[in-house]
């Protein structure tokens, strides 16, 4: 709906002490979520040749995310059912360097750099021109304090109510795009049953 490349349930291992000083390769947690944005990513449906004047653009960024649409972004996300906040492992240096070194366009010495920054402020600037954030997602917003570290809060509720609108608002081009993902699924057949509803109601 935003725009971003998202990849869920993304594995870190990491190398860790093991018997009689061996080393062994552990899985150290699964991110949640890390989705990159594009710089004025938009959600463009062409007209049909090469005329540009019936193109239209569908979607609206969301304004709970906090990025402007010219800047790229990159979001290291925890999902919780309950409060929104960072778990020790998403807040874990070796964790968080390793996933900026695969997605965020650092070399490891970078990488090594921005994510005591991240870790700092919640975002960092990267040379390249994007920006990565730790983006935490649950039921309940917490206070600044009690986040679990610096990040960015987005409310779940906000989030069904965000897409609920754009269903409705872009009902057409939803309709015919169609989708794969369950959850959205499930959301265009409830918009689908109350566009049903309403027809019915006035007939």
């Amino acid at each position: 709906m935003n725009g971003y490349f998202t990849v869920a349930e993304f594995p870190i291992v990491a190398r860790v002490p093991g018997p009689q000083g061996h080393t062994e390769l552990r899985t150290r947690t699964d991110l949640d979520i890390l989705a990159f944005r594009f710089p004025r990513a938009q959600h463009l449906v062409p007209a049909a040749g090469t005329a540009t004047a019936d193109d239209r653009e569908a979607g609206v960024l969301d304004e709970a995310l906090g990025v402007s649409a010219d800047v790229g972004d990159m979001i290291i996300g925890e999902v919780k059912e309950g409060v929104a906040e960072l778990n020790a492992a998403a807040r874990d240096p070796a964790v968080l360097r390793a996933a900026l070194a695969r997605f965020g366009c650092c070399s490891a010495g970078e990488a090594a750099r921005a994510a005591r920054e991240l870790l700092h402020v919640g975002s960092v600037e990267l040379r390249h021109g994007h920006r990565a954030r730790l983006v935490a997602f649950g039921s309940v917003v917490p206070s600044a304090s009690a986040a679990g570290g610096p990040s960015h809060c987005v409310a779940l509720p906000h989030v069904f109510d965000y897409l609920r609108r754009q269903i409705a608002r872009d009902w057409n081009v939803m309709k015919a795009g169609g989708t794969k993902d369950e959850a959205l699924g499930w959301l265009l057949l409830e918009e689908k049953a109350r566009r049903a509803s309403l027809a019915g109601a006035a007939r």
